[in-house]
């Protein structure tokens, strides 16, 4: 018992009165983030194993959603093509970011206390 490990899957997205509005989660953070790291929608793509018509289907549909930028596109010669982050984009990480840590911190806890619980009942 000793060995095993209690683990958790969770979803976040919002509702509204048709259901889920599904426009931010774990993949858009991934996305972005590998963005951020790469100045590139293409290479952030190669290393996330994303198609490039994916990750422009889910960069459009989260800011359509927000009505606001969450990168910007630099077009030009292969020396000025890329992707930067706008400082929604940015905040946005930094949103799911702070509130997945609490999360993790929350239910590390009530694992732990789990685990203890149950350790002392099979005793």
């Amino acid at each position: 018992m000793d060995n095993l490990k209690i683990v958790r899957k969770t979803y976040i997205y919002f509702e509204n009165e048709e259901g889920p509005v599904k426009f931010f989660g774990f993949g858009v953070v991934q996305l972005l983030k590998s963005i951020n790291d790469f100045g590139s929608i293409n290479l952030a793509c190669k290393k996330l194993n994303l198609s490039y018509s994916k990750a422009l289907k889910m960069i459009q549909n989260c800011e359509s959603i927000i009505n606001k930028p969450i990168i910007i596109h630099q077009k030009g010669g292969s020396d000025r093509a890329g992707a930067t982050l706008t400082k929604v984009g940015k905040d946005l990480i930094n949103i799911w970011d702070e509130y997945t840590r609490d999360i993790d911190n929350t239910i590390s806890k009530r694992n732990n206390k789990l685990k203890g619980d149950m350790l002392d009942l099979i005793k």
